[in-house]
């Protein structure tokens, strides 16, 4: 069976088309690709999706529709994340979105989100361990504590690239005040996290921030998934990224990493200083990069 898996999310919005595997439980990845058209941009809960970024959403999942045609899927999931969760013009969206293309959308809660990413990103490797996963969106960012697959507890929190950029970095690149606000504001959001007194002995990191990063530690100029999934990155690694982020604005920082940081070069600071800080806060002193999440998520709890 082949299936395609769209994950509509705040910044970024992906598409997995796969074989599915049913007696090995595998997911064989045929195409992959993403999209950055950042819909929930200057999105505030209760507003709505602006109509240009509803257009560049509707193209998105038309060109993706075509595609899924094309691969001859026999099923196409639609999990939409914190900007349908937030924005008051979801259910005429996802209303516009059925009628157009036949497709239904599910929004799933922050809790959802944070067990489908497990579900992801753990599904196909050995775990005997304590693991945290954290999944980084546009609007929210996602953690779930866990051990031999089995969840222990997880939390959504109201932390991620797009929200933090837009309400804490004024000036491009930020001033030491407002770098100082947005760790003090992520951190006392950590402090509420479920479970924060339990030992894990890995930290496995979803989402455009730590793939990017990979990337960049890596030496590519655009995203190559073969090449970074598993990939590790220290704390060490982090404390540097930051450093030279903190110094550069959008244009600069774009023109020294080139096509990999394309639609996220103004959010990629904030993005590392959130996943430093998440390091932190777990005493970690590295992690392991996943290119896996929802889409994977979804197609792992609707079929096997």
């Amino acid at each position: 069976m082949t299936i395609a898996s769209i994950d509509l999310g705040t910044n970024t919005i992906l598409l997995l088309i796969a074989k599915l595997d049913f007696k090995n439980k595998k997911i064989h990845v045929i195409f992959e690709d993403q999209k950055i058209p950042r819909i929930g941009e200057g999105l505030k809960p209760g507003s709505p999706i602006s109509k240009n970024k509803e257009k560049r959403l509707l193209d998105i999942l038309e060109f993706y529709k075509n595609l899924a045609n094309h691969y001859q899927c026999e099923h196409i999931l639609v999990t939409a994340t914190n900007a349908f969760r937030i924005a008051s013009n979801s259910d005429y969206l996802v209303k516009k979105i059925s009628k157009m293309f036949n497709l239904k959308v599910n929004i799933i809660s922050g809790e959802e989100e944070a067990e489908l990413t497990f579900l992801g990103c753990t599904s196909e490797i050995e775990l005997d361990t304590n693991v945290a996963v954290i999944d980084i969106g546009g609007g929210s960012t996602e953690i779930v504590l866990g051990k031999n697959r089995k969840i222990i507890a997880s939390k959504s929190l109201p932390l991620g690239v797009v929200s933090l950029t837009e309400n804490y970095f004024s000036n491009d690149p930020p001033n030491e005040e407002e770098i100082l606000v947005i760790r003090s504001t992520i951190n006392k959001e950590l402090q509420n996290l479920i479970g924060k007194k339990l030992k894990f002995d890995k930290i496995i990191a979803v989402a455009d921030t730590p793939t990017t990063l990979a990337c960049i530690k890596k030496g590519t100029i655009s995203y190559n998934e073969a090449l970074i999934e598993g990939d590790l990155l220290t704390q060490s690694d982090l404390e540097n990224f930051i450093n030279q982020l903190a110094v550069m604005n959008s244009v600069e920082i774009k023109n020294k990493f080139k096509s990999v940081v394309d639609g996220r070069e103004d959010v990629l600071l904030a993005g590392t200083m959130l996943l430093f800080e998440v390091m932190n806060f777990f005493k970690a002193t590295e992690l392991v990069v996943s290119t896996k999440g929802v889409r994977y998520g979804a197609i792992y709890e609707l079929f096997f």
